[in-house]
């Protein structure tokens, strides 16, 4: 059901051409939005994808797709690390 009508809401409303009872608002109401789960798999969302910590300065770091083939021999979280391996 649509939520009830309050005074600015309804001002808006009418300030768009629109009656509470309109079909198209009624529409509107009705129609869910997407849940907070279904946008948590966007592109971009990093938080899915597995991470280790770096074996030289210990700091978190997460999968790359470069990275998709070879991703159980990766120990290192950048080039600086890998080149200071041998000095720790």
């Amino acid at each position: 059901p649509p939520p009830p009508p309050n005074s600015l809401w309804v001002l808006c409303l009418n300030l768009f051409g629109y009656s509470y009872n309109s079909d198209y608002l009624q529409k509107l109401l009705r129609s869910s939005p997407k849940s907070h789960q279904d946008s948590m798999a966007h592109k971009g969302n990093k938080s899915f994808l597995p991470s280790k910590d770096c074996v030289v300065c210990g700091k978190p770091f997460t999968w790359r797709k470069k990275w998709e083939k070879c991703w159980d021999e990766v120990k290192y979280c950048s080039d600086r690390c890998r080149k200071q391996k041998g000095n720790s």
